[in-house]
């Protein structure tokens, strides 16, 4: 007999456990739900970001407005990450250039030393010559080697002048090129910074559009609750005690 006693009581316990296990709630969206599915969607909105209110009222994503910040000061890092690299890729272009145009004026000016010391070479009489004073003739073909040595200057001169010309020809040529890279790739920089700036426009609006959703289900949320509770105090206070009550106060 207390065997039985303990028995029942025990399946007692562990069906009103059960029971309470299976117990239901009233959902959000008004309808009904088992508590582990209502734990398993609560759980998914914190994941989300979603502060709550009581009956599901949507404070604020917090979630995905910090997404939406990390993505903007990602941007921006590349931005300054690439002005960086335009900025270091201008100043190196910019030593080299310097470096040519150095190199260059120095072989034009070892070019010129050199020519002007042939020519003093060239022009001015041998010091033993001098001193022995030698004859017209010999003075006379030495006249003569002096025109030829002179033209044969001016002709390496014209052709150093020739050479210049062309490589000032190709320097300019170069640069040609390089402002047209320059160019072409201010061009790509900036239509990227066009897309970067449509994209972000797509992105305010979609959020804005979200922001919208969610306060028109809030406003709906509201209305909703606010029916209900009139409904039920409708019911409770005026609907039900005049139809229970009246026919009793009637019979009397």
């Amino acid at each position: 007999m207390i065997m039985s006693g303990t028995s029942s009581s025990s399946s007692s316990s562990s069906s009103s456990r059960r029971r309470r296990r299976r117990r239901v709630y009233d959902d959000d969206d008004g309808s009904r739900s088992s508590s582990s599915i209502r734990r398993r969607r609560w759980m998914r909105k914190r994941r989300g970001g979603e502060e709550e209110q009581k009956h599901g009222e949507i404070i604020g994503n917090k979630g995905v407005e910090a997404a939406r910040q990390k993505k903007k000061e990602k941007k921006k890092k590349e931005k300054k990450k690439k002005e960086k690299k335009k900025k270091k890729k201008k100043k190196k272009k910019k030593k080299k250039k310097n470096e040519r145009e150095n190199k260059k004026k120095n072989e034009r000016e070892n070019k010129r030393r050199e020519a002007e010391d042939e020519k003093r070479r060239t022009t001015e009489p041998p010091p033993a010559a001098a001193a022995a004073g030698g004859g017209g003739g010999g003075g006379g073909g030495g006249g003569e080697c002096g025109e030829e040595e002179e033209e044969e200057l001016e002709g390496e001169e014209e052709e150093e002048q020739e050479e210049e010309q062309e490589e000032e020809e190709e320097e300019e040529d170069e640069e040609e090129e390089e402002e047209e890279e320059e160019e072409g790739e201010e061009e790509e920089e900036e239509e990227e910074e066009e897309e970067m700036e449509w994209e972000e426009q797509e992105e305010e609006e979609e959020w804005e559009e979200q922001e919208e959703e969610q306060e028109r289900s809030k406003n709906t949320h509201h209305t909703f609750w606010v029916e209900r509770s009139f409904c039920h105090v409708m019911v409770e206070h005026i609907v039900f005690p005049f139809t229970t009550y009246l026919p009793l106060f009637l019979r009397l």
